[in-house]
């Protein structure tokens, strides 16, 4: 029977421990285990995270939103650190094909659509003042013009959120009809867990082929 775990916990979490201990000893040579065991709990923080400011206003719930956004995409990047160390992952000489198992995508049209709107020009204008690099600040520029794939989008907001350089006031969030940064902010949690999620049950079903990464 798969072992009950506390609410928040990936899916397949039970499924992975069942899977690694039936091993005796300790199967792995890398640091492999430690870093899903670090992805798992930081999983469960993001998912159950709740955040009190001691006050109800657009401003507290803005702040809430932005952390949850960063904690939430911080799984996502966990996760690839683990997975970076599962050998079968590395010897795939195929980059794409190596970056489709290591990647977890964050695709949305409709977070996307969101984000093109006038409702989300400060949030925008936000981005393109605090971030840094070129890079992202260029796909950032190309989601503005089309295309589906927000997790540039979560990396920009990551980083203004864990480095304090925004208010809510400054990207202009709030609630209600015209809360489209809301929409962004609360759409971008969901999706970093949820695929954060998919990711995970699906690399511990190729764990349990012959050639899985404890064997």
């Amino acid at each position: 029977m798969k072992p009950d775990y506390p609410v928040g916990y990936p899916s397949a979490w039970g499924a992975y421990t069942t899977y690694v201990d039936s091993f005796p000893g300790k199967p792995w040579k890398n640091d492999l285990p430690t870093k899903v065991s670090r992805f798992a709990n930081r999983y469960r923080a993001a998912s159950t995270m709740e955040v009190s400011f001691g006050f109800t206003s657009d401003t507290a719930q803005g702040y809430s939103d932005l952390l949850q956004v960063a904690m939430s995409y911080s799984t996502v990047e966990s996760l690839e650190a683990a997975l970076d160390e599962d050998q079968r992952i590395r010897r795939i000489r195929s980059k794409r094909t190596r970056q489709r198992y290591l990647k977890v995508r964050l695709d949305s049209p409709e977070i996307a659509h969101w984000y093109r709107l006038d409702e989300a020009i400060k949030l925008r204008k936000a981005l393109d003042d605090f971030l840094k690099r070129d890079e992202l600040k260029k796909q950032l520029s190309d989601l503005v013009e089309g295309g589906s794939d927000v997790r540039p989008l979560a990396t920009g907001i990551r980083h203004l959120a864990f480095h304090g350089l925004v208010a809510p006031g400054t990207i202009a969030y709030a609630r209600g009809d015209r809360g489209e940064v809301a929409k962004i902010l609360k759409g971008l949690r969901s999706l970093s867990l949820r695929e954060a999620d998919l990711h995970f049950s699906k690399w511990v079903t190729e764990c349990r082929r012959p050639e899985g990464p404890f064997r």
